[in-house]
Protein backbone atom coordinates (compact mmCIF):
# COMPACT_ATOMS: atom_id res chain seq x y z
CA UNK A 1 0.00 0.00 0.00
CA UNK A 2 1.55 3.58 -0.52
CA UNK A 3 2.09 6.01 1.63
CA UNK A 4 -0.34 8.76 0.86
CA UNK A 5 1.02 12.02 -0.52
CA UNK A 6 1.33 15.14 1.43
CA UNK A 7 -1.53 17.12 2.30
CA UNK A 8 -1.77 20.81 1.29
CA UNK A 9 -4.25 22.71 3.54
CA UNK A 10 -4.80 26.50 4.86
CA UNK A 11 -2.08 27.58 7.26
CA UNK A 12 -2.85 28.12 11.18
CA UNK A 13 -1.12 29.53 14.13
CA UNK A 14 0.25 26.59 15.51
CA UNK A 15 2.33 26.25 11.87
CA UNK A 16 4.41 29.71 12.27
CA UNK A 17 6.98 27.72 13.99
CA UNK A 18 7.26 25.04 11.04
CA UNK A 19 6.92 27.41 8.46
CA UNK A 20 9.62 29.32 9.82
CA UNK A 21 12.33 26.79 10.28
CA UNK A 22 11.44 26.05 6.52
CA UNK A 23 12.20 29.82 5.24
CA UNK A 24 15.45 29.64 7.00
CA UNK A 25 16.63 25.80 5.99
CA UNK A 26 15.65 26.88 2.21
CA UNK A 27 17.52 30.34 3.03
CA UNK A 28 20.03 28.35 3.61
CA UNK A 29 20.08 25.72 0.93
CA UNK A 30 18.95 27.34 -2.08
CA UNK A 31 20.84 30.52 -1.54
CA UNK A 32 24.37 28.35 -0.70
CA UNK A 33 26.15 29.92 -3.68
CA UNK A 34 24.60 33.24 -3.86
CA UNK A 35 24.66 34.84 -0.49
CA UNK A 36 27.19 34.96 2.17
CA UNK A 37 27.62 31.94 3.63
CA UNK A 38 27.90 33.48 7.34
CA UNK A 39 24.86 35.48 6.88
CA UNK A 40 23.03 32.43 5.92
CA UNK A 41 24.18 30.58 9.10
CA UNK A 42 22.91 33.46 11.28
CA UNK A 43 19.13 32.53 10.11
CA UNK A 44 18.96 30.06 12.36
CA UNK A 45 19.32 32.77 15.03
CA UNK A 46 16.54 34.15 13.78
CA UNK A 47 13.77 31.16 14.69
CA UNK A 48 12.04 32.88 17.62
CA UNK A 49 11.06 35.93 15.56
CA UNK A 50 10.63 34.71 12.25
CA UNK A 51 8.26 32.46 13.67
CA UNK A 52 6.12 35.93 15.74
CA UNK A 53 6.38 37.44 11.92
CA UNK A 54 4.77 34.12 10.69
CA UNK A 55 1.89 33.58 13.31
CA UNK A 56 1.35 37.68 12.22
CA UNK A 57 1.12 36.39 8.59
CA UNK A 58 -1.38 33.95 9.48
CA UNK A 59 -3.75 35.40 11.73
CA UNK A 60 -3.84 39.04 10.05
CA UNK A 61 -4.43 38.31 6.42
CA UNK A 62 -4.18 41.83 4.74
CA UNK A 63 -0.61 41.41 3.56
CA UNK A 64 -0.86 37.63 2.92
CA UNK A 65 -4.31 36.41 2.36
CA UNK A 66 -3.35 33.23 1.00
CA UNK A 67 -1.08 31.09 2.87
CA UNK A 68 -0.68 27.02 2.52
CA UNK A 69 1.43 24.69 3.77
CA UNK A 70 2.37 20.75 2.50
CA UNK A 71 1.68 18.52 5.78
CA UNK A 72 3.35 14.83 6.00
CA UNK A 73 1.56 11.53 6.70
CA UNK A 74 3.42 12.20 10.37
CA UNK A 75 2.03 15.95 10.86
CA UNK A 76 5.61 17.67 10.11
CA UNK A 77 4.84 20.68 7.86
CA UNK A 78 7.78 20.41 4.96
CA UNK A 79 6.48 23.68 2.49
CA UNK A 80 4.61 26.42 2.09
CA UNK A 81 2.99 29.02 -0.44
CA UNK A 82 1.64 32.47 0.17
CA UNK A 83 0.29 35.20 -1.89
CA UNK A 84 -1.65 38.49 -2.18
CA UNK A 85 -2.47 41.82 -3.87
CA UNK A 86 0.68 43.28 -6.01
CA UNK A 87 1.13 46.82 -5.00
CA UNK A 88 3.65 47.94 -8.05
CA UNK A 89 2.03 50.52 -9.87
CA UNK A 90 4.41 49.38 -12.79
CA UNK A 91 3.01 46.37 -13.20
CA UNK A 92 -0.17 44.85 -14.42
CA UNK A 93 -0.18 42.14 -12.59
CA UNK A 94 -2.99 41.79 -9.85
CA UNK A 95 -1.40 39.66 -7.71
CA UNK A 96 1.89 38.01 -6.23
CA UNK A 97 3.67 34.50 -5.10
CA UNK A 98 5.72 36.04 -2.20
CA UNK A 99 6.97 32.74 -1.10
CA UNK A 100 7.20 28.80 -2.26
CA UNK A 101 9.51 27.18 -0.11
CA UNK A 102 10.05 23.51 0.38
CA UNK A 103 12.49 21.54 2.71
CA UNK A 104 15.44 20.22 0.06
CA UNK A 105 14.85 16.42 1.03
CA UNK A 106 11.03 16.86 -0.10
CA UNK A 107 11.65 19.01 -3.55
CA UNK A 108 11.24 17.41 -6.55
CA UNK A 109 8.72 15.53 -5.83
CA UNK A 110 5.87 17.00 -7.00
CA UNK A 111 5.08 19.59 -3.44
CA UNK A 112 5.98 22.42 -5.45
CA UNK A 113 3.17 22.27 -8.12
CA UNK A 114 0.50 21.42 -5.59
CA UNK A 115 1.26 24.00 -3.94
CA UNK A 116 1.55 26.37 -6.80
CA UNK A 117 -1.51 25.10 -7.90
CA UNK A 118 -3.23 25.72 -4.56
CA UNK A 119 -1.89 29.38 -4.43
CA UNK A 120 -3.29 29.97 -8.09
CA UNK A 121 -6.74 28.55 -7.06
CA UNK A 122 -7.04 30.45 -3.58
CA UNK A 123 -6.00 33.96 -5.83
CA UNK A 124 -8.69 32.97 -8.58
CA UNK A 125 -11.33 32.07 -5.85
CA UNK A 126 -10.53 35.88 -3.75
CA UNK A 127 -11.11 37.34 -8.02
CA UNK A 128 -7.30 37.66 -9.16
CA UNK A 129 -6.90 36.87 -12.60
CA UNK A 130 -3.40 37.59 -13.05
CA UNK A 131 -0.17 37.18 -10.56
CA UNK A 132 3.58 37.63 -10.93
CA UNK A 133 6.35 36.87 -8.69
CA UNK A 134 10.25 38.11 -7.79
CA UNK A 135 13.16 35.25 -7.94
CA UNK A 136 16.49 35.54 -7.50
CA UNK A 137 18.45 35.84 -10.72
CA UNK A 138 20.80 33.19 -9.79
CA UNK A 139 18.43 30.67 -8.85
CA UNK A 140 18.83 28.58 -12.05
CA UNK A 141 16.41 25.67 -9.88
CA UNK A 142 13.54 27.88 -8.72
CA UNK A 143 13.42 29.68 -12.46
CA UNK A 144 13.35 26.61 -14.13
CA UNK A 145 10.28 25.45 -12.29
CA UNK A 146 8.44 28.81 -12.46
CA UNK A 147 9.06 28.57 -16.47
CA UNK A 148 7.83 25.10 -16.40
CA UNK A 149 4.56 26.96 -14.25
CA UNK A 150 4.10 28.55 -17.33
CA UNK A 151 5.70 32.02 -16.14
CA UNK A 152 6.87 34.44 -18.89
CA UNK A 153 10.03 36.19 -18.21
CA UNK A 154 8.63 40.15 -17.43
CA UNK A 155 11.94 41.31 -16.70
CA UNK A 156 14.67 42.37 -13.69
CA UNK A 157 15.22 44.37 -10.68
CA UNK A 158 18.06 44.93 -8.43
CA UNK A 159 17.62 43.87 -4.34
CA UNK A 160 19.68 44.63 -1.78
CA UNK A 161 20.67 42.11 1.40
CA UNK A 162 23.10 42.41 3.69
CA UNK A 163 24.14 45.39 1.77
CA UNK A 164 24.88 44.21 -1.36
CA UNK A 165 23.41 43.96 -4.61
CA UNK A 166 21.89 41.00 -6.09
CA UNK A 167 19.27 41.33 -9.16
CA UNK A 168 15.63 39.44 -8.90
CA UNK A 169 13.57 37.95 -12.02
CA UNK A 170 10.14 38.55 -12.86
CA UNK A 171 7.70 35.80 -13.65
CA UNK A 172 4.20 36.39 -14.92
CA UNK A 173 1.43 34.87 -15.75
CA UNK A 174 -1.22 37.09 -17.10
CA UNK A 175 -4.46 35.17 -17.01
CA UNK A 176 -4.40 32.74 -14.24
CA UNK A 177 -7.09 30.78 -15.78
CA UNK A 178 -5.51 29.46 -18.53
CA UNK A 179 -3.52 27.64 -16.47
CA UNK A 180 -3.74 24.05 -16.69
CA UNK A 181 -1.67 22.98 -13.66
CA UNK A 182 -4.18 20.50 -11.95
Amino acid sequence: MTEPGPLIRNATSSDAEAIAHVHIRTWQDAYANIFPQEHLAELSDTLAARTDQWRTHITVHEAIPVLVVAEVADGRVVGFAGAGAQTDPEHIYEAELFVLYILPEFQRKGLGQALFSEVVSALQNLGFSSMLLWVLAQNRSARQFYEKMGGILIGEKEFNRWGEQYMLAGYGWPELFRLDIA
